[in-house]
């Protein structure tokens, strides 16, 4: 997503790779990824996806000029005409923005203690450590709703509340039928 991600430094090394396994040369896989996989080369040309957000401004701005709309027209042009290809490109920049500063993380650290601000950072918790003390906690689970004897609490819970408006109900009814005679009449 962003420079310090390191995947755009990688690309080359991909080619690399693949002209090493495949016996073409490193001028030859993107063509070949062009012919094959094209999206895929255009993906790999795109990163990081930090570069195509800072674009998108500068997009926006020649095609209100082109059309001669005005950014919330373009906009609504955009939304229905291309709904998934504006979507990708509107909710880009919120992404790159929050990579490396996830909102709401103010509070979030590892069992450590240690701060969890990037996206990988949340990604390598949940991970390497959420993910993998839930699983450890399965056949506590497992157990404790096998034993459970509450099953009878929603019915309970169902059974109350029904109750509960039937009386409320009757005594809206009750209280409607005495109200009007202890009205002041009207001179």
């Amino acid at each position: 997503m962003t420079p310090q991600g390191g995947a755009s430094a990688e690309v080359p090394q991909l080619v690399a790779f693949v002209s090493h396994k495949t016996g073409l040369s490193q001028a030859a896989v993107p063509a070949a990824l062009k012919k094959n996989f094209p999206h895929t080369l255009a993906l790999l040309q795109t990163i990081p996806l930090s570069s195509v957000s800072a674009e998108i401004p500068g997009l926006f701005a020649f095609l209100e000029k082109a059309l001669h709309v005005t950014p919330a027209q373009l906009v609504a042009a955009l939304e229905t005409n291309f709904p998934a290809l504006t979507a990708a490109i509107t909710n880009l920049t919120p992404v790159i923005t929050g990579w490396n500063n996830v909102p709401g993380t103010i509070a979030f650290t590892n069992n450590a203690g240690a701060p969890i601000r990037t996206l990988p950072a949340v990604r390598t918790y949940f991970g390497d450590e959420l993910v993998p003390m839930l699983a450890s906690q399965h056949d506590n689970y497992a157990h404790l709703v096998s034993t459970s004897q509450i099953d009878f609490l929603g019915p309970l819970v169902l059974i109350i509340g029904l109750i509960v408006i039937i009386y409320g109900a009757l005594m809206v009814f009750l209280a409607w039928q005495v109200a009007p005679s202890s009205r002041p009449v009207a001179a």
